[in-house]
């Protein structure tokens, strides 16, 4: 036999005194237990309807959880896969203007070597000119003239003028410079 609870226990004394009152006595009582009964019934249903809401909440809750759970891990991925594709697609263009620049200095530096290689080889023409007409006047006892001293630079020309003591040189022009030293090498007229 099964224990009784202690609401089993006082609707069975309830029922008991019911039986044993008379008729309009026991009216109020049997009204009072269908009252209570009834309470009771819709009590315990709504505690039911309450838990099964709850649960659906719960459900619906932990459902939306994992969604959002799921949608944030997806972004997560999406993200990091276009940060990994920006940096690839930046080291490219970097590494790529990096050629393109090297390439330009590269060019670049290669013209200029050349021009370098033409200016000195210009400026050795001129000196061996210079030289060799230095050397035939000395050779040749003949005094420079001026289609001689018109190889020379100016630079040149200008530290024969000094090396001669020629004065106001440094306000002279090149033809007046080549002028100046021809007429101090010239010997004199006997």
């Amino acid at each position: 036999m099964k224990p009784q609870s202690v609401i089993d226990r006082i609707d069975n004394a309830l029922e008991d005194l019911e039986e044993r009152l008379p008729a309009p006595l026991a009216a109020p009582i049997g009204l009072q237990r269908a009252v209570a009964e009834r309470a009771t019934d819709s009590a315990q249903a709504a505690a039911s309807q309450t838990g099964r809401s709850a649960s659906k909440v719960a459900d619906v809750a932990s459902s939306a959880a994992r969604t959002v759970i799921g949608t944030a891990r997806w972004t997560l991925r999406s993200t990091a896969k276009v940060a990994a594709t920006a940096q690839r697609t930046i080291t490219g263009q970097a590494r790529a203007q990096g050629r393109r620049v090297a390439d330009t200095v590269g060019g670049e530096a290669s013209k200029l070597a050349s021009r370098a290689a033409e200016a000195g080889a210009e400026a050795g023409r001129r000196a061996t000119g210079a030289v060799d007409a230095a050397t035939a006047a000395v050779e040749s006892d003949t005094p420079l003239t001026n289609e001689s001293l018109d190889d020379l630079s100016k630079d040149e020309l200008y530290r024969r003028a000094r090396a001669q003591g020629i004065d106001g040189r440094s306000n002279m022009t090149k033809s007046e410079l080549v002028d100046a030293i021809a007429e101090t090498s010239t010997p004199a007229s006997a």
